[in-house]
């Protein structure tokens, strides 16, 4: 009954999309009965660790999804630099003429080229985009996505005003991993090692051992998201797709899981023998510990466990020795086969290592068994035993990926034909669009910014200010004793916050009211919704007819390349602020083809690692977090969100006279985030050389470059 309503039935019944990192995967979802399956391409996806596709491949599995009345979903949800821009255009070519049936961004460049270049494409926004309220999806609407992917930090009743906010598709994911920053607002990788999660390239740091408050544990590390009795509540809120997590997961994971919730869809809601059936399903599919996440509300209990391990996988037993042989034994019932996959954990130390099983031997209640090697220096004596795969699956392996190789090889080199022609034309029309732009980089000193939290007086006070003051917004209206003292209310940002729970967004939009009606007319936006938030505090504002908007961008839009500038500007954000994460050879490509849109870039700053709506009773916001390698955090949580930020700044004004060559308008010096036990030394003036003998702190990537 895959894609039709059930008789008796009123609900509408929700789309179920698989996730396939691999032919073998791809085949076992379609089997399994997913209505829609997502994959990346081989470049520009947010899970570049997964095998990926080529567009060949790709043709491949449009056909074999179409004769079974299925769609291909093309994720090409990584962050760009500039030189990929490129290969975002051959992709998109191809992808319109092989016909993908959605491609999920969130790089707004990629948005800008789709919508210009390359119209008949359907887009989805990625979670990446953090859409976490109405106004986000009310904004995704206006921009002409087809499909928004909601926030993992939704509530029920979050997602059922989203739904009910804009005639757009919602998705949401029900089941797999979760991470424990909002998607989109995670730094922790790139700034300890360049490798940044929103291109697909994450260290997991939220997996490893941490010290909080004398005691060790992985406080990060979510259990993995099950929402199977879940989903007719999704479906009555509005939801159109329900989305499983898992491209970087076994063939034997995807059939399991997806049955399972295909057997709930296709049975009548509150089915009690269907639930049974697809938990038994679920039971072999080899994940962490479940939760439901935020479904369950805004503060789940079950979701952190800091003693447990974070491996995936089912636990098989504990390895008691290794023989000289190196076969290892272990005390286990399980019945293991020749090419199962099993996961080596040391529990109370980051260290896993995956092997094979080459041999297996039942022995009482004691199994030895001869695997593929392991790392030097790993010892196994003790260690914890995962399955996260096995060998035979359900014996389908090779009759399925045939299933995928009946495309006509003259159709599918016609249609790349076809998107090669697109590629020239499309080129020819962005020569011409930067031919345009006349402006030029200026040798003039960039403005120095700074931005403060909390009481606009506070900073004010003491000694002298530059020209441009960035302040954070609270939900309550603030004090603004800056405009009482003659400073030009022009002068004064007024930053929203990048997450805005929807309980909040009244509130906010009567802040942003009273601000407007005192005089204020310059805001910084940190999440696309907030241009929504804006317009609607504009209009319940007491100003007059001529009111003027003046909105410039915050880091978190993760601008990294220029046509994202663009397509910043196209949304009517007037200064344009530039990724964090970028390193000096990504901004000088990205600003030169960019000259004349007014840029600024943070050169200063304590950078919340993990956003978060997550908390858990151990932790403590007087305490510093520390890792194994020695490196200190700290914790703050206000109005429903968390942040971890480093001990060590992010400081790139060692670098002030190359930025000052590329014509930023302004360097932002952000002091909003600063931990409580981190002094800041007074500044009285605000010029380069001063600044850099004041401020010192961690190049992020700057020197060393973005992965």
């Amino acid at each position: 009954m895959k894609g039709k309503d059930n008789p008796g039935n009123s609900l509408r019944k929700p789309e179920l999309l698989a996730p396939a990192g691999t032919a073998e995967a791809f085949a076992a979802a379609l089997d399994a009965g997913a209505d829609a399956i997502y994959v990346g391409l081989k470049e520009l996806s947010a899970r570049a660790l997964a095998r990926n596709f080529t567009l060949n491949e790709l043709a491949n599995l449009l056909e074999a999804a179409h004769s079974r009345d299925a769609k291909v979903l093309v994720a090409m949800n990584s962050l760009l630099k500039e030189d990929e821009l490129d290969t975002a255009i051959n992709r998109l070519a191809g992808l319109e003429a092989l016909g993908a049936d959605g491609v999920i961004i969130q790089d707004l460049g990629i948005w800008r080229l789709a919508r210009r270049y390359f119209p008949s494409l359907p887009l989805h926004a990625s979670t990446l985009l953090t859409v976490h309220n109405s106004p986000g999806v009310i904004q995704a609407h206006r921009m002409g996505f087809k499909r928004v992917v909601l926030a993992r930090e939704m509530t029920i009743k979050e997602i059922e005003a989203a739904a009910a906010a804009a005639p757009i598709e919602t998705e949401v994911f029900i089941h797999g991993a979760l991470c424990f920053s909002y998607s989109g607002l995670c730094l922790f990788s790139s700034y300890f090692g360049g490798r940044s999660s929103m291109r697909g390239k994450c260290v997991q740091p939220c997996r490893r051992l941490y010290t909080w408050k004398g005691k060790r544990g992985r406080f990060f590390s979510m259990g993995d998201l099950s929402a199977l009795d879940m989903v007719w509540d999704l479906a009555k809120a509005g939801v159109r797709s329900l989305k499983i997590e898992g491209r970087l997961r076994p063939a034997s994971y995807v059939y399991n899981v997806v049955r399972a919730y295909r057997i709930l869809l296709d049975a009548r809601p509150g089915d009690q023998d269907a639930l049974g059936s697809a938990r038994d399903l679920l039971g072999k599919a080899m994940a962490r510990p479940y939760t439901k996440g935020f479904l369950s509300g805004s503060v789940p209990a079950d979701a952190i466990r800091p003693e447990r391990t974070a491996s995936t996988g089912t636990f098989t037993g504990k390895i008691l020795r290794v023989t000289r042989d190196r076969e290892l034994v272990l005390k286990s019932n399980a019945a293991l086969s020749h090419g199962d996959k099993l996961r080596l954990v040391r529990k109370g130390r980051d260290e896993q290592e995956p092997v094979r099983v080459t041999e297996a031997k039942k022995r009482g209640n004691e199994i030895i068994i001869t695997t593929t090697g392991w790392k030097r220096g790993f010892d196994p004596k003790g260690a914890l035993v995962f399955r996260v795969d096995v060998s035979s699956g359900d014996g389908q392996g090779d009759k399925r990926k045939k299933t995928l190789k009946k495309t006509r090889g003259a159709l599918v080199a016609k249609a790349l034909r076809m998107a090669e022609a697109r590629v020239k034309d499309v080129s020819k029309f962005l020569a011409s669009d930067l031919a345009k732009e006349t402006g030029r980089p200026s040798s003039a000193s960039p403005g120095i910014w700074a931005k403060f939290r909390g009481d606009a007086g506070k900073p004010l006070r003491g000694h002298s200010m530059p020209g441009k003051i960035i302040l954070e917004m609270k939900e309550k209206n603030p004090h603004v004793p800056q405009a009482r003292g003659g400073r030009k209310t022009g002068n004064v940002i007024w930053s929203l916050p990048p997450v805005i729970h929807e309980e909040r967004i009244d509130r906010y939009e009567k802040a942003l009211a009273s601000l407007m009606e005192r005089g204020f007319h310059c805001f910084q936006v940190s999440n696309i919704g907030h241009m929504v938030l804006l317009e609607k505090a504009k209009q319940r504002a007491r100003v007059p007819a001529g009111f003027r908007l003046d909105v410039c961008g915050n880091y978190t839009q993760n601008i990294l390349n220029s046509q994202s500038i663009r397509a910043a500007r196209d949304l009517g954000v007037k200064i344009v602020h530039f990724s964090m994460e970028t390193d000096m050879d990504n901004l000088k490509k990205a600003l030169a083809s960019s000259s004349n849109i007014p840029v600024i870039l943070t050169v200063f700053a304590f950078p919340p690692l993990f956003t978060t709506r997550m908390s858990h009773h151990s932790y403590q916001e007087k305490a510093p977090v520390l890792s194994q390698r020695g490196e200190r955090f700290h914790w703050t949580h206000r109005e429903g969100v968390g942040r971890l930020l480093p001990h060590i700044p992010f400081c790139a004004l060692n670098q002030y006279d190359a930025i000052k060559k590329l014509g930023i308008t302004g360097l932002v010096l952000d002091f909003s985030n600063r931990p409580r036990d981190v002094k800041i030394p007074r500044i009285p003036a605000w010029d380069a050389r001063t600044l850099k003998k004041l401020l010192r702190g961690r190049a992020f990537n700057m020197n060393s470059g973005l992965a």
